[in-house]
């Protein structure tokens, strides 16, 4: 059977790459307090935040509460991007932040007003409003792959388990006279599935495989960095459609997919047979709903494998359950029984690495 592997950001971050929002947010703030930035006044479309240039600092910090107190210290010498701000305001409260999810929040209270009062045209001030939060996307996604791009120079070190478990994936198919292959969706910017292929750490055989880097690579021209929201599904989405007003599905992953054949190819492979799913390091969230929605509830989809994310030593201290209920939300209410059956069961599954 052929074999569908999802890899998300965990994936990374089991390698100990500085890839989780934590990280990036910090290397922004470490960045603006540099010395030898450009003096000039603060510029919201060119600036995620500003601090004025007599209060300079050359430490590096390794804490996000750290480097905030000491901004919050310079109160009044400090200018944010409106929406980093909230970001950072987002992860002093979880320690965590979903950049994609918070957008399309913002998003929904800038037109929740004119949608509710079901205005036919939007006022100017509202689109103005839009394409303000749209910029500051854009702003994230280039410093996002600007930092993407120091880390990803990093060697990363080859883990054993994660080695056994692409090798037992490929035991499942046949070889190439049989027409069954692996099919890599790599959801991750970085190179780190690559660099396991390319250095021949998998025992491929002449077994086929394809990676399929659906969000785009670092630096590249032909198959750019999608970064955005992708829940078509959600009511607010049909709404703000109705709307004859392209700025306010700028940053909808869906018109991204398009500027390459990738969303395309994944289709292609799906409907050439039945498949199994493998979960890697992704937490199946709302930001690509459409995307997991036709894959789970695809007729060809027989079954889904988890690899979950081992917190603790305990045993049960992991997010298996947490990533079956965001799984769930990707199967109709006809369909919740065929998601009870198609889940591989906890005491079948295993954790991507061990603790």
């Amino acid at each position: 059977m052929n074999q569908l592997v999802i890899i998300g950001n965990g994936f990374d971050l089991a390698h100990n790459m500085k890839t989780g929002y934590d990280d990036f947010i910090l290397w922004c703030l470490n960045k603006i307090i540099k010395p030898g930035r450009e003096r000039r006044l603060f510029d919201d479309d060119l600036d995620l935040a500003w601090l004025h240039y007599q209060y300079y600092n050359t430490t590096t910090y390794d804490k996000v509460e750290d480097i905030l107190s000491y901004l919050n210290s310079r109160n009044g010498d400090v200018s944010y991007n409106k929406f980093f701000k909230k970001l950072i305001d987002k992860f002093n409260e979880a320690k965590w932040v979903d950049i994609e999810i918070s957008y399309f929040n913002e998003l929904f209270t800038l037109l929740e007003t004119p949608i509710k009062s079901n205005a036919y045209l939007l006022d100017q001030n509202y689109i103005k409003s839009v394409k303000v939060l749209n910029n500051s996307l854009d702003l994230i996604k280039k410093n996002l792959e600007e930092y993407l791009s120091e880390v990803d120079k990093n060697e990363i070190s080859y883990i054993p388990v994660i080695i056994n478990h692409f090798n037992d994936i490929f035991k499942l198919t046949g070889r190439d006279n049989t027409g069954e292959s692996v099919y890599f969706l790599n959801f991750n910017y970085t190179s780190t599935l690559k660099k396991y292929f390319n250095e021949d750490k998998i025992e491929i055989e002449n077994r086929i495989y394809t990676i399929n880097n659906i969000h785009g690579e670092i630096n590249s021209k032909n198959n750019p960095v999608i970064f955005g929201y992708g829940d078509e599904m959600n009511p607010f989405y049909i709404n703000i459609e109705n709307y004859d007003e392209n700025e306010l599905t700028r940053n909808l992953k869906s018109f991204h997919y398009l500027l390459s054949s990738n969303y395309q190819n994944l289709f292609d492979f799906i409907e050439e047979g039945e498949f199994s799913v493998t979960i890697m390091g992704h937490s199946c969230g709302l930001s690509d709903r459409v995307l997991f929605n036709s894959i789970f509830q695809h007729n060809n989809m027989k079954a889904i494998q988890i690899y979950y994310h081992q917190k603790g030593n305990d045993k049960y201290d992991n997010d298996f359950f947490e990533k079956t209920q965001n799984i769930s939300r990707y199967f109709d209410s006809q369909s919740k029984h065929l998601m009870r059956y198609k889940i591989v069961p906890f005491n079948k599954c295993s954790p991507l690495v061990y603790i």
